[in-house]
């Protein structure tokens, strides 16, 4: 089966938020092993102080043998076949292990850049930091049904 791990920063307080999420991570379950792992926000001051340190709690949990995609407003936009196809394309080619990563408010440093193996970008609007999780779930939620070669709405 495959395993997708997403490591966030950050917890979400608005309930009907949480209870989207919930919903589509339920939904995951018939088709991937679904792991989330939220990293406190920093408090430290300084922004560059801020990226680094939540830079490196990000770094120190991705795990070995894992594809990693870091969701960047500078990475590469795809539609949702070829987000599947990704998807699909490491669970068939590589180990089957994908890590998401989404990065603090405040950006993420440079030290990423050795872990990661794609960057990804939903779109060039900037959105709410948890609604972008809901929409990341159910854009995985979504490439699990087409490369299962089920129906979806649209």
């Amino acid at each position: 089966m495959l395993k997708i791990s997403l490591i966030n920063i950050g917890e979400i307080k608005d309930k009907s938020l949480i209870s989207l999420m919930n919903e589509f991570k339920k939904r995951l379950q018939r088709y991937i092993d679904f792991e989330e792992i939220t990293i406190s926000n920093s408090r430290l001051n300084q922004l560059e102080e801020i990226k680094k340190d939540e830079t490196a709690k990000i770094i120190a949990k991705i795990k070995k043998d894992y594809y990693v995609i870091l969701l960047d407003i500078k990475g590469k936009q795809i539609d949702s076949d070829n987000f599947a196809k990704l998807i699909k394309d490491q669970q068939d080619f590589n180990k089957g292990k994908i890590c998401f990563i989404i990065g603090g408010s405040n950006g993420i440093s440079k030290a990423i850049d050795k872990f990661v193996d794609y960057r990804l970008s939903f779109s060039k609007f900037t959105f709410p930091y948890a609604l972008f999780r809901v929409v990341l779930l159910e854009q995985i939620y979504r490439a699990c049904k087409i490369n299962a070669n089920e129906k979806y709405h649209k």
